[in-house]
């Protein structure tokens, strides 16, 4: 196949991009692994700390991604493609060592991709069950302090005063 040398430094561009992505993509994993961990732990500096670093990871990706599609978009250009490009269709411009190079950075993203929506869905689960926890706690503290009035503890309605319509006493402040 005839490549220009402006292909040429494109597809190795378009390369490194690839690499810099799955990089990327490693390392996002490796801190939802952390967020996992901080979560199960309750260390909420920790957990801040992490998120904080996802968000600069996200922020990162998105530059890669327009670095990529530009690079894809100005190879397919240059070989005449008119119709959307990704890395599976621009494997027909290239050579077999650079097709193998791609095929293989592909298949390295889409894995850390999969991984990543895994570890995320996760991640989302254990914050809802943590959620759930802290609702349940209060609302079991705020009829700890419950008075008994006119009754005994082992009334099915202990601590409420239908006569009287009294409500039990909050244990603790909600509104912090």
């Amino acid at each position: 196949m005839n490549r220009s040398a402006s292909q040429d430094s494109q597809i190795r561009e378009l390369l490194n991009v690839l690499e810099e992505e799955a990089t990327l993509f490693a390392s996002f994993l490796s801190a939802l692994e952390e967020q996992k961990v901080k979560i199960v732990e309750g260390d909420v500096p920790g957990l801040e700390r992490v998120t904080h670093e996802l968000q600069e990871k996200l922020t990162s990706s998105r530059i890669l991604e327009r670095k990529r599609r530009d690079l894809s978009s100005r190879l397919a250009e240059s070989a005449g493609m008119r119709e959307d490009v990704n890395v599976t269709r621009l494997l027909d411009l290239v050579n077999a060592a650079d097709g193998a190079a791609l095929s293989k950075m592909r298949d390295t993203i889409l894995d850390l991709n999969k991984r990543i929506e895994e570890s995320r869905a996760r991640n989302g689960v254990l914050v809802e069950k943590s959620r759930q926890i802290v609702r349940e706690t209060l609302k079991i503290m705020s009829h700890a302090s419950a008075p008994i009035t006119n009754g005994s503890t082992y009334e099915r309605d202990a601590g409420v005063n239908e006569n009287s319509k009294e409500r039990p006493a909050l244990a603790m402040d909600r509104r912090v």
